[in-house]
Formats: structure tokens, sequence, C-alpha cells
């Protein structure tokens, strides 16, 4: 099947980023045509350059989507551009995606407040 998640032995072997599991809420945002969806899902892990998340929709490979997520202790969510690269059911591995250097200085700070949010290393 050419868009299932990779088994736990292909991603422990290939993997280019080391993944940190988490367990924290986000949003995923997906602009359409004449409206814009909005989503809950839960974050499952989080990578340099992408994130894993369960969310009870439709997406295909290749979509581009936002992922959102509101830092502890704040009210400013931080929303970061995304490509869907993977899915398994309903959990899907996203790619973050940056066309500047504001962007890549975006996604490196979501990254970053995810694994703090998580209790993780940072």
């Amino acid at each position: 099947m050419a868009d299932a998640a990779p088994t736990p032995q292909q991603t422990a072997q290939t993997r280019k980023f080391e993944r940190q599991k988490v367990d924290l809420p986000i949003l995923i945002v997906v602009p359409m045509h004449d409206r814009t969806k909005i989503v809950q899902a839960r974050g499952n892990d989080v990578s340099e350059n992408g994130l894993a998340f369960f969310a009870g929709m439709e997406l295909r490979v290749g979509d581009n989507i936002f992922i959102e997520f509101t830092p502890p202790y704040s009210n400013k969510p931080i929303r970061v551009p995304a490509t869907v690269k993977n899915r398994r059911g309903y959990k899907y591995g996203i790619q973050f995606e940056a066309d500047s250097d504001t962007e890549r200085k975006i996604i490196e700070q979501f990254r970053l407040l995810l694994q703090f949010a998580a209790g993780g290393k940072h």
C-alpha cells in the first residue's frame, strides 16, 4: 500500500530524524475552496522535520494543511504549514513546509514548544 505508514522495523532503520513521543492536543487546519475545515487531533510524536498525529478525518497523501498548537500558559496559537506524507487509517505523518527563513524559524519554535509541552528535551 503506497500511503501506509512504515512498520516499526522500517521506521527505526530508515528515519532521517529522531522522533520524540508526545501526546498533545493540536488542530488540523485544512483550507478548502469555499471554507476552512478545522479538526481537533492528537500529536503522537515530533521530529525535526515532521509530526505524526491521529485525527478522525479524511486526508490524502500530498494534501497541504496547517498544524496549529497553543503552548501551555499562552493564548496565542502557532500555525505551521505541512504536507501529508503518509497515512495508516486515521494516523497521519506530515512534513513541515517552509518557504522562507521566517517560516523555518516559526517551525523550529513550534517543534521546540511541542517537545517542551510534552516534557521532553529541547
